[in-house]
C-alpha cells in the first residue's frame, strides 16, 4: 500500500505494530524512545557511555529479514541476570545491543550505526528506525504526593501501589552538555510531517510512548501533521506505573502531558480474555474516551493478555488507513 505511517514508542509493543504493517506499507518508519535506562541498555549507558540502544534494537529486529544472520543472534542473551554483576560483566546483555554500541562506535554515530545495522538485517531502504533525539535524557515522573522517581526503569517498575504514588506529570532532563531543551531528531520531525497516518503506541504509556512527545520538536510536528493521530490503548495493565489507570486515566494522562489535540482517535481491544490471576484490562462501552472517539476491535494475543496480535492488528489499521 502506497501509504506513509510512522510509529511512535518504543520496545515490545511498537515493534508488533511494526511486524503488523511491514509486509503491506511501502513507508513505514518507527520513531523509537531514547529514555531507556534498565537492564543491557542501562549497564551499557552507565558504563560505557553508549546511547539507548534497546528499543532501537527491537524495532530493527522487526523490521529486519528473518533469514539474515545478524537478525537471528540480536534478541539473544547472555544468561538470565539482566543486571549482570558489573561493568565488564557480559551476564545478562543481549547482542543486538553490543553489536549497536559497536556499530555506533565504528561508523562515528547513532545515525550511521542504524543505518549499517539496517543494510546488514537487510531492511528495506523505505523502512527506518529513527531515535526521537540523540540527546543525552533522563525521564523523571512527579507523582500526586509531590514525590519525584527518576529513571525510566523506575518509573515502570518501582512505582508503589497506594494511589497516592499516582504518575502526575512527566519531564525529560536534558544531560547534554551545553544543551537545555531537549532537540527532537530532524528525519523523525520530517517523517512525521509527511506521514498519511501516525500510531502512537502501544507500551508502557509513561515509559516507552510519553518519552517522545515530551521533547518539544515530535510534539509539534504531530501536531502540524495533517495525517491522522492513533492511539492504540494497551490491553492490560502489567507495569506500575499505570497501575490502577483505567482506559481514561490512560487517555487522559496522554493528553496533558501533551496537548489535548495530540490524538484523533483511540483503538481498543474489546476481546476479554481470563488470565491466571486478576488483571485489569483496557476495555470501554463508551464511544469516546476525554472527548476523543474510540474504534473497538479484537486485538488482543490470546496466548499473552498484555500483548496485541500482530495479525489482528494489521486488520485494525489497514481498515483506518483506508
Amino acid at each position: 500500500m502506497d501509504k506513509k505511517i510512522v510509529v511512535i514508542g518504543g520496545g515490545t509493543g511498537q515493534s508488533k505494530v511494526i511486524r503488523a504493517l511491514k509486509e503491506d506499507i511501502t513507508n513505514l518508519s518507527a520513531i523509537v524512545t531514547m529514555a531507556d535506562d534498565g537492564g543491557s541498555t542501562g549497564r551499557l549507558r552507565k558504563y560505557h557511555n553508549a546511547p539507548a540502544v534497546g528499543d532501537l534494537r527491537q524495532c530493527l529486529a522487526a523490521f529486519a529479514d528473518e533469514d539474515k544472520l545478524l537478525t537471528r543472534v540480536f534478541p539473544h542473551r547472555f544468561g538470565n541476570n539482566r543486571w549482570g554483576n558489573g561493568a565488564q560483566d557480559i551476564e545478562g546483555h543481549v547482542t543486538g545491543n553490543i553489536i549497536l554500541v559497536a556499530l555506533v562506535d565504528v561508523f562515528g554515530g547513532l545515525r550511521e550505526g542504524i543505518s549499517a545495522a539496517a543494510r546488514s538485517m537487510g531492511i528495506k531502504p523505505t523502512h527506518g528506525v529513527f531515535p526521537s533525539t540523540f540527546d543525552n535524557i533522563v525521564l523523571k515522573a512527579r507523582l500526586k504526593n509531590d514525590g519525584v522517581i527518576v529513571g525510566q526503569h523506575n518509573i515502570s517498575h518501582r512505582i508503589p501501589r497506594a494511589k497516592k504514588f499516582r504518575i502526575e506529570k512527566l519531564s525529560l532532563e536534558c544531560q547534554t552538555p551545553g544543551v537545555s531543551t531537549v532537540r527532537a531528531n530532524p528525519e523523525a520531525i520530517s517523517k512525521i510531517l509527511a506521514a498519511d497516518l501516525v500510531v502512537i503506541g502501544p507500551g508502557a504509556l509513561h515509559g516507552s510512548v510519553l518519552p517522545n512527545l515530551l521533547i518539544p520538536g515530535i510534539k509539534n510536528a504531530v501536531l502540524k501533521s495533517k495525517a491522522k493521530k492513533v492511539y492504540i490503548a494497551n490491553t492490560a495493565i502489567k507495569l506500575s506505573e499505570t497501575r490502577g489507570f483505567n482506559l481514561d486515566d490512560h487517555v487522559d494522562s496522554l493528553l496533558n502531558n501533551t496537548n489535548k489535540k495530540i490524538v484523533d482517535l483511540v483503538l481498543v481491544n474489546n476481546k476479554k480474555i481470563q488470565f491466571r490471576k486478576p488483571i485489569q484490562m483496557l476495555m470501554t462501552d463508551n464511544a469516546c474516551v476525554c472527548g476523543i472517539p474510540v474504534t473497538q476491535a479484537d486485538l488482543v494475543d490470546e496466548t499473552d493478555v498484555f500483548s496485541h496480535d500482530p495479525v489482528k492488528l494489521r486488520s485494525a489499521l489497514l481498515r483506518l488507513v483506508d
